[in-house]
């Protein structure tokens, strides 16, 4: 997880509050994710179509970390950038963030969402 939001950056471009509700515009700046996954499915079915072929044995999870790290650092400095806005719910004097905002999610994961569905 580290290494996929290891270069996510975000600036807070506005907010706005009314009772316990709350909307933060914020612009995310990710590694453009979509193409690491797109890389990294087929690579995946690559090796398991060449696991079957050959016999062996299927890869071991560190493997597919290895794997998904070194896509990582080969798609480092291809930017993906979304301005979002985060609702938030204010819960016994805390701030909560609506976690599973689809826009959110696609902005801190750099567009890999729909590459992701795609490679399914």
């Amino acid at each position: 997880m580290r290494t996929i939001l290891k270069d996510m950056k975000y600036s807070i471009l506005g907010s706005s509050v009314e009772g316990d509700s709350a909307v933060v515009t914020v612009k995310i700046t990710n590694t453009e994710l979509g193409s690491v996954a797109k890389e990294w499915f087929r690579k995946l079915r690559y090796g398991q179509m060449a696991s079957v072929i050959s016999g062996s044995d299927p890869r071991e999870p560190k493997e597919l970390i290895d794997l998904l790290k070194e896509e990582c650092r080969n798609n480092r400095g291809l930017g993906h950038s979304a301005t979002v806005d985060i609702d938030l719910i204010k819960v016994s004097n805390s701030w909560n963030i609506d976690i599973y905002s689809p826009d959110l999610l696609m902005a801190i994961w750099g567009g890999a969402d729909g590459e992701i569905r795609r490679s399914m």
